[in-house]
């Protein structure tokens, strides 16, 4: 059997640049693809984690201490210090200073049971950081929680994707807006 091989002057194969032309054509594209599934396997475990900030921090809150006989969790302080300790999960996270109670119209969902979407000005101006909202009895100058009173933590957060460029034409400058809010009846006799 005769086999014929054909090569070009120099000795080169022609299917040789052929093949590294289709390598470079197809290599963005392929590199879209994998970091497109990159942010997305990140953006849902954002979203988990800030779902647990909050559920966490609202059960804590609600808890009921039966030696002293007092909700003694239902406080600003100690509901914060339960999202920090929970941001360790989203260690790129900036954990701000709760903006409510205190703050006339700053409790997100006042009245209308969560109500998002949320207003603009709730939401942080700097990538990678959270907004704590903690809400007691649904109003925004109560600064801590009675048995039987709802207490509502949320937790708003601005998630950077790697490549924010595929994500542009979605808005936000390429950000996504994540969203965890839990709600808890303060436990007592």
């Amino acid at each position: 059997m005769l086999v014929v091989v054909l090569r070009r002057a120099n000795g080169r194969c022609p299917a040789r640049g052929q093949s590294l032309v289709e390598f470079a054509l197809f290599l963005p594209l392929f590199a879209l693809i994998v970091l497109g599934a990159a942010d997305l396997a990140r953006l849902f475990y954002y979203n988990v984690a800030i779902t647990n900030m909050a559920r966490e921090a609202a059960r804590h809150g609600a808890y009921f201490d039966p030696s002293t006989g007092t909700p003694q969790f239902a406080n600003n302080s100690s509901i914060l210090a339960v999202v920090r300790a929970e941001d360790m999960y989203v260690s790129s996270t900036t954990v701000a200073e709760p903006i409510a109670p205190g703050t006339a119209g700053a409790c997100p969902g006042s009245g209308a049971h969560h109500a998002p979407p949320y207003a603009s000005s709730l939401w942080p101006t700097t990538v990678n950081t959270a907004n704590v909202y903690i809400c007691f009895d649904d109003g925004d100058t109560n600064t801590n929680s009675s048995p039987g009173q709802p207490i509502r933590v949320t937790v708003l957060y601005r998630f950077e994707p790697m490549a924010p460029i595929i994500w542009k034409f979605l808005g936000n400058n390429g950000d996504f807006l994540l969203t965890g809010t839990a709600e808890f009846t303060t436990e007592g006799l």
